[in-house]
C-alpha cells in the first residue's frame, strides 16, 4: 500500500519493456492498486514519463481515476477535518516529463479541484515535449508553492 508522502513513478518506456503479456498486465493490476486502493488520505507525488507519446491506454485510465478521485473545492476542508470524505491518495506534486499532453487534459476536465486554494497540490516540474495537434493550458493551481519548468535535453 501507499505510505503516507508516497512517490508513484509510472515510465511508459518502462512498462512497454515488459517481454511478457502476462507480466504487464501484472504490474498495471498492481499499478491500479496501490493507486486507486488506498483507505486513507495520503500525500502522492506522481511522476509521469512518456517521452514518446505511448502510455499504453489501461495505465491512461488508471491515471484518469486518480485525478477524478480528487475533493472538488470546498471538499479538501472537510476530508482534512477527519470527515472520512478524505479517502485515498492526493497530489500534492506532480513530475510530467516528455508527451504528457494527455494528462494535461485531464487535469483540465478536473481544474475545480485544482485551482482552489484547498488543493493539496503544492509542487509542479514540467519538462514537456512538442506534441503535434496538442495545445493546451494547465490549470491554474491554487496553493503550489514551487514550480520548475525546464527544457528537455
Amino acid at each position: 500500500m501507499i505510505a503516507t508522502n508516497s512517490r508513484a513513478e509510472i515510465d511508459a518506456d518502462h512498462i512497454l519493456k515488459l517481454s511478457s503479456d502476462a507480466l504487464r498486465s501484472s504490474a498495471i493490476s498492481h499499478l491500479r492498486d496501490e493507486l486507486l486502493s488506498s483507505t486513507s488520505p495520503v500525500e502522492l507525488t506522481l511522476v509521469i514519463t512518456d517521452w514518446q507519446g505511448r502510455m499504453p491506454e489501461e495505465v491512461r485510465g488508471i491515471l484518469g481515476e486518480l485525478v477524478r478521485a480528487q475533493p472538488r473545492f470546498g471538499i479538501a476542508r472537510a476530508a482534512a477535518s477527519g470527515d472520512g470524505a478524505g479517502h485515498g491518495p492526493r497530489l500534492a506534486a506532480l513530475d510530467l516529463h516528455g508527451q504528457v499532453g494527455w494528462f494535461v487534459a485531464m487535469l483540465n476536465e478536473r481544474s475545480d479541484a485544482f485551482e482552489s486554494r484547498e488543493s493539496w497540490m503544492r509542487s509542479l516540474e514540467l519538462s514537456l515535449v512538442d506534441e503535434d495537434g496538442w495545445v493546451g493550458d494547465l490549470p491554474r493551481f491554487g496553493n503550489l508553492r514551487a514550480l520548475r519548468l525546464y527544457q528537455p535535453s
